[in-house]
């Protein structure tokens, strides 16, 4: 069970590098060239393009994946090292996963992101862009409460 547990996190880990990863990369993609590709028949960077035409929809996206994965691998964390530790086993579960939120799910990801913009981009442009079409009924009530909280201001 721990075994599991552990790959478990270990997983949620690389899904929020990757989206952090696509997220920076997109962001930082240079448009010309991506429409230069475009034209010389690139599907992906067509792909990329698209994401990018609407920006709201690939943000919300991604922000839902940023959010649930970091809270989930949390929880499973601070279960398996509560059960070994007790309460200095939640501690130990904030330290830990912080420090490795931070470096391996954000700090490198966006690093690799600014470095490779384009090659990134069109190799997670198709993951990114089933997540979208798979995550848009989430992503379009969240667009909904949104514009409905912007409305009262």
């Amino acid at each position: 069970m721990l075994l599991l547990t552990l790959i478990v996190i270990l997983t949620l880990l690389a899904v929020a590098a990757v989206f952090c990863a696509a997220e920076t990369a997109m962001l930082s993609a240079s448009k010309a060239r991506l429409y230069q590709k475009a034209r010389a028949g690139d599907s992906r960077a067509a792909q990329v393009l698209e994401l990018l035409k609407h920006p709201e929809q690939l943000l919300a996206t991604i922000l839902i994946i940023l959010t649930l994965v970091p809270v989930a691998s949390s929880a499973l964390t601070a279960g398996v090292l509560n059960e070994h530790f007790g309460p200095l086993g939640l501690a130990l579960a904030t330290v830990v996963l912080a420090g490795m939120i931070l470096l391996f799910g954000e700090a490198f990801p966006k690093a690799l992101g600014t470095r490779y913009p384009e090659q990134l981009a069109l190799h997670l442009g198709p993951l990114v862009a089933r997540t979208v079409g798979l995550l848009h009924p989430l992503t379009a009530a969240i667009k909904f409460i949104n514009g409905g909280l912007l409305g009262l201001l």
